[in-house]
């Protein structure tokens, strides 16, 4: 499922482009997958912290913990098409989260824009019935950055 908001229909689904692959660091980083520790928090294996059998009291809850944790900015990557390759790397973190698990996920595309160059923070998390999502979709016209999010569901 795809979700976005009216400020990414019209600031960037016009910009977007098919004619590219995702750079090796980032098809690395699907490819090398994810993990699920043991308090049931999901992490690109890659880049996830240390598993300490006990929720972190830092964070507010599972969801707010994985989007910390599982919050890669785009231009860290690359330096171009950062619009084109940020929804297709959400893509495929979604298609290779479908083939792992029967949890549903989220991720989230949120696009700012920084003395004139546009960046793209990628996030992701599970959906959970006792947890609020990363962003309301039922307002998410209501932000005024522009925001995609892939799903699971």
């Amino acid at each position: 499922m795809i979700i976005f908001n009216k400020e990414f229909s019209t600031k960037i689904a016009n910009n977007l482009t098919s004619s590219f692959s995702l750079p090796n660091k980032l098809l690395c980083l699907i490819d090398e997958g994810f993990v699920i520790h043991s308090n049931e928090c999901i992490f690109f294996r890659s880049t996830q912290p240390i598993d300490t059998n006990e929720n972190d009291g830092n964070f507010f809850d599972k969801t707010e913990q994985e989007c910390f944790y599982n919050e890669l900015r785009i231009s860290d990557y690359i330096k171009k098409d950062i619009a084109s390759i940020a929804v297709n790397f959400a893509e495929g973190i979604i298609g290779k989260l479908k083939k792992m698990e029967s949890k549903k996920f989220e991720v989230i595309v949120i696009f700012d824009d920084f003395d004139g160059e546009l960046d793209a923070v990628i996030k992701l998390h599970t959906l959970r019935n006792e947890e609020t999502p990363y962003i309301d979709i039922k307002s998410i016209d209501e932000y005024q950055q522009p925001i995609f999010i892939c799903r699971t569901e």
